[in-house]
């Protein structure tokens, strides 16, 4: 069956293919609903929690926006993986505004990906580029990860790679089902980056497969920053100033 989990072992392995299984149903069940800011409100919470109780231990999930030294605000995004050592800058409801530094990886969801979400996947991508580039010049495993998840998709696979290739994102794609053109879910990235080739396989396991890739690559990413409480401090100073207006003594 498209989409079912198998061909792998290991507990942990099977737990996170029963996940997925439990993901899509409970989007088929909201669909009935037929009210798409719903079935997205609910998808993107739900996944949300999921990550959050899988998380490794220093890292906090939330939906927000990334602040830049400068005070620019990034766009929305639906979930920012973030070091907790960083304290929030603000938040509105669930939504934080995240210091820059903090940002480990970033991930775009949707229920269903078509030619204008994809466009829109794709821009952030580049957005998390720049940002990254700017902090962490190079440094790939330091770097800021983003990953898109669709539990449906109907952009067919040979207009995924033509899209990959023609932008060439610095992101990773995965799909929960089978888009057209494909008998299994799909993973679609850059092989080599940036000069590299757009690189697109089915796969049985997709959710197992970006756990594994988003939570190993956070904790490089965290093992080749150089961070301590010192430098959380210094970053408050860049992004925390005093407001005080001191009295000149007459």
């Amino acid at each position: 069956m498209p989409g079912e989990c198998q061909g792998k072992e290991g507990a942990g392995w099977r737990m996170i293919c029963a996940q997925e299984k439990a993901i899509i149903a409970d989007v088929d069940a909201i669909r009935v609903s037929r009210k798409p800011e719903v079935i997205g409100t609910l998808f993107e919470d739900g996944f949300r929690q999921f990550l959050s109780r899988i998380a490794p231990s220093g890292i906090s999930i939330v939906p927000g926006f990334i602040v830049e030294k400068d005070g620019e605000a990034s766009s929305h995004f639906d979930a920012l993986v973030v070091d907790s050592a960083y304290p929030f800058l603000s938040s509105i409801g669930p939504h934080r505004y995240v210091m820059a530094p903090a940002v480990v990886a970033a991930v775009e969801l949707t229920t269903s990906m078509d030619m204008r979400k994809l466009t829109s996947v794709v821009k952030k991508a580049g957005e998390i580029e720049r940002i990254s580039r700017k902090l962490h010049k190079d440094n790939a495993w330091g770097s800021v990860g983003f990953f898109g998840l669709a539990v449906d998709s109907t952009v067919p696979v040979a207009r995924l790679r033509d899209v990959f290739t023609a932008r060439r994102p610095l992101c990773d794609i995965y799909t929960l089902r089978a888009p057209p053109g494909s008998q299994h879910a799909v993973h679609c990235w850059m092989e080599g980056g940036k000069q590299g080739f757009a690189a697109v396989r089915e796969t049985k396991s997709p959710l197992a497969d970006m756990i594994s890739m988003q939570f190993q690559g956070c904790l490089y990413t965290l093992g080749s920053r150089v961070r301590d409480l010192s430098t959380v401090g210094e970053a408050m100073n860049d992004f925390i100033h005093w407001g005080t207006t001191f009295a000149t003594s007459p």
